[in-house]
């Protein structure tokens, strides 16, 4: 019993450190960049993968582009921690995903917040779902339950031309956001965030910290169109 025990650690170490080398990281990097391809209309890339262990990962860095390759959003230092028991029951169970992150952080985002020719945001369009396929089956209400108990964000960068005339230069600092998704609905509670502004309209800057909590219902189901 002792020697199946101490091989079945050996094989765990073995392929921790084995999925810790550079060409594994890579890998993953690539199979997780193509598992989000087409959950939204821009493009998700996961351009490094830091380090990888059994309860969370770190050291990520990714991009988002519109659908004319457009950077609109850069993201450097990620990392969380997972609660792997939790997700493994709900993969072997019948009630749906369950996702909790007991810790996310991230050092550094950048994001562009230049509009289209129409208006509206390059960064919203490219977040935005693409519509279901001709003749798909109506969606089903969604069963994942995620829980993060604490998304920490270092500093971000908001820059750009959202409307003509209106430019925006803004730091956000330090912010801590509890989030829950359950049967659809979603609950923000953003429990500090540093925000401070430049090149407003008459000098109209905000200098200060938020607090706020939100609760958004369930996104209406996607029919789509014969």
């Amino acid at each position: 019993m002792l020697f199946r025990s101490g091989v079945l650690v050996a094989l765990v170490v073995a392929a921790l450190l084995c999925i810790n080398l550079p060409f594994a990281r890579r890998i993953i990097a690539r199979q997780v960049t193509a598992a989000l391809a087409g959950v939204v209309n821009g493009k998700i890339v996961i351009d490094q993968v830091g380090s990888v262990g059994l309860t969370g990962v770190s050291g990520v860095k990714g991009h988002l582009t519109d659908e004319r390759g457009r950077t609109v959003t850069a993201v450097s230092g990620i990392s969380a921690q997972l609660r792997t028991f939790t997700l493994v029951k709900s993969l072997l169970g019948k009630s749906g995903l369950d996702v909790h992150l007991d810790a996310v952080s991230i050092d550094h985002v950048d994001a562009l917040l230049d509009a289209d020719r129409d208006g509206k945001l390059l960064l919203l369009n490219a977040l935005a779902s693409p519509p279901p396929p001709p003749n798909a089956p109506p969606e089903k209400p969604s069963t994942l339950k995620l829980s993060i108990d604490e998304a920490r964000l270092g500093s971000a960068w908001l820059h750009g031309l959202p409307s003509p005339g209106f430019a925006v230069d803004a730091d956000l600092r330090d912010m801590q956001l509890g989030v829950t998704l359950a049967g659809g609905k979603t609950t923000l509670d953003l429990r500090r965030l540093g925000v401070e502004t430049r090149a407003m309209p008459s000098d109209a800057n905000v200098h200060g910290s938020l607090k706020a909590h939100a609760v958004l219902p369930p996104a209406p189901l996607k029919m789509a169109a014969n």
